[in-house]
């Protein structure tokens, strides 16, 4: 889809800082109509001017250092006049579905199944028209300043064969981070997993366990896990066992997902098995909370 200004910007004087979607820029905010076009769609305009930022300087780069930033995310708020155009439709409220891929890799467990056919993670009201034949359970996460989720529980460890269990949190709960605490967002430009400081110190430890003590992390900007060896090396000490347990706040449901380790790991050319949970800098606003990347989907 490409999208078009319509007419000339118009400035609303005022000037915009601060960390936005881990960059931390300034710039100033803008007025215009915007118009999209696509394979399918003639050109659709908005009738009214939508304000919009326009970042003029990045000083740093907070989530995807020495990544590439060219890539992005656009999308269309609840109550955006565009809407009107599509009859309104009621699947416009923000449901994230995520299908259980139970094939990850050949060097996961294959005696893995696959219990559920899918999973919605709805980030607004729950619409019937989404239901589906096929075995589904739903979260319902509480939604805070419009784009932020809290969290009740954020822990590392594992479910045994016999339904017991063992974890450990990482909550970012301390309350060092002020309204952030037991905060998460969701980032489609972020790689893996992101943890706050303290929170990717403690999954370090842990991991160096569970991996016996072949794990390195590098604890900076754009920091994350590696392997000595191939990812397919550690499947019989039972390193893929390991998940994080991850339970939204909600008025709705007491659900909770389970998230394997294996969801952020890579072969690397090299031989080297990486593991993309990655360090953010808690001294910045937008990377004290704990953020669920494009891996997560």
């Amino acid at each position: 889809m490409d999208l078009y200004f319509n007419e000339t910007l118009y400035s609303d004087n005022y000037a915009l800082s601060g960390d936005y979607a881990g960059y931390q820029t300034s710039g100033f905010v803008y007025n215009s109509s915007v118009c999209m076009k696509s394979q399918d769609l003639d050109l659709l305009c908005t009738i009214i001017n939508e304000e919009f930022a326009v970042a003029d300087s990045i000083y740093r780069n907070l989530w995807n250092y020495g990544v590439s930033g060219g890539a992005g995310t656009f999308g269309l708020g609840l109550y955006s006049p565009v809407w009107q155009m599509f009859n309104n439709p009621a699947t416009k409220k923000f449901d994230v579905y995520m299908s259980n891929f139970s094939d990850y890799a050949a060097w996961l467990q294959p005696s893995y199944f696959n219990r559920t056919a899918k999973s919605i993670l709805n980030l607004n009201g729950f619409d019937n028209d989404y239901d589906a034949d096929t075995t589904f359970h739903t979260i319902k996460p509480s939604l805070t300043l419009g784009h932020l989720f809290t969290l009740d529980e954020f822990s590392f460890g594992q479910t045994y064969t016999n339904n017991t269990k063992s974890y450990r949190t990482i909550l970012n709960s301390e309350s060092s981070l002020g309204s952030n605490a037991n905060q998460s967002s969701l980032a489609l430009n972020f790689r893996g997993l992101g943890l706050p400081t303290k929170q990717f110190k403690e999954f370090y430890n842990l991991l160096s366990v569970a991996s016996r003590g072949e794990v390195s992390c590098i604890e900076a900007t754009g920091g994350y896990c590696v392997l000595a060896k191939s990812c397919g090396t550690y499947t019989a000490m039972g390193l893929w066992n390991y998940d994080f347990r991850i339970q939204f706040a909600s008025s709705s449901d007491n659900n909770y997902l389970r998230v394997p380790l294996a969801t952020f790991a890579i072969n690397n050319a090299d031989g080297t098995c990486s593991i993309m949970v990655e360090y953010l800098n808690a001294n910045y606003q937008n990377s004290q909370q704990i953020i669920f990347g494009g891996m997560f989907f």
